[in-house]
């Protein structure tokens, strides 16, 4: 008994031997390891450039360990006159423990770009003192901010003070973009977007395309509060509105297309 017991322990042990080996050899034929997907996080708005102009920016921020750097990219617009100049950039970012009443702080050192698409009658030649002189004013060396409400980001100075008492240099942290077909109003205090496929009606952020939203709804509608129809790429920040209230706001990022209710009868 003893020795068929003896003998049961031997095979056992070598049975978990040879599936440790099967294990391992299936592990280096190339099958990949179970590992936490990457999480990066989106953030749009304005910051400002070396020169001191205002830059369009989508800041992506692959999630790390305070104090460990990771990576960043980001893709920039710039516009001046009748030229529009696209950039792009990559890198690493960290962030640091701020102060109890500052926020943490997120510093990109040594940023470098690349340009990808010019768009204007004045880029005709890229090495012409022209093009040079507005690469310039497009040019960021580095960002610096602190981390607001909503997991936002402040455009602060190296000594993490704000670069505005608005939020004009605040980047909205953004859901993913989707598209949206529907009817906006606009007004002075109001603005709501009407969504045809959710039946849902947004308020609408002043910021991204806002602008070029506005200017083209006032020259399409007939009448005040008219509804004016808009398709486009959008997103969702959270915010609050003027009385405090959190609520969720969509910023439209690209129009498509904008038509009144005379051209869409057409």
């Amino acid at each position: 008994m003893r020795r068929y017991q003896s003998l049961m322990r031997k095979i056992t042990a070598l049975l978990i031997l040879l599936t440790a080996c099967k294990a391992d050899h299936s592990s280096e034929s190339g099958i990949p390891p179970i590992t936490q997907p990457e999480e990066w996080w989106t953030y749009e708005g304005v910051v400002r450039s070396d020169s001191g102009n205002d830059i369009m920016i989508e800041l992506s921020l692959l999630q790390g360990a305070v104090g460990v750097p990771s990576l960043f990219r980001t893709r920039e617009e710039f516009v001046s006159f009748d030229d529009k100049l696209m950039l792009s950039g990559r890198g690493e970012y960290t962030v640091r423990l701020g102060a109890s009443d500052v926020g943490n702080i997120v510093e990109i050192r040594s940023k470098k770009t690349r340009v990808y698409a010019v768009e204007g009658p004045g880029l005709t030649n890229d090495k012409s003192e022209y093009s040079k002189k507005l690469f310039e004013l497009a040019r960021i060396s580095e960002l610096i901010f602190k981390t607001g409400e909503f997991g936002d980001l402040v455009l602060v100075d190296r000594n993490h003070t704000p670069l505005a008492s608005d939020d004009r240099y605040t980047l909205k942290r953004r859901s993913r973009l989707y598209d949206v077909e529907g009817f906006i109003t606009l007004g002075p205090d109001t603005s709501g977007f009407y969504e045809v496929n959710s039946h849902r009606t947004w308020n609408v952020s002043r910021s991204g395309a806002y602008g070029e939203a506005n200017m083209r709804y006032h020259a399409l509608a007939d009448e005040h509060h008219q509804g004016v129809y808009l398709k486009g790429v959008a997103f969702v920040v959270r915010t609050r509105d003027r009385h405090g209230n959190e609520v969720e706001s969509m910023v439209i990022k690209r129009i498509t297309s904008m038509k009144s209710h005379e051209q869409l009868m057409e």
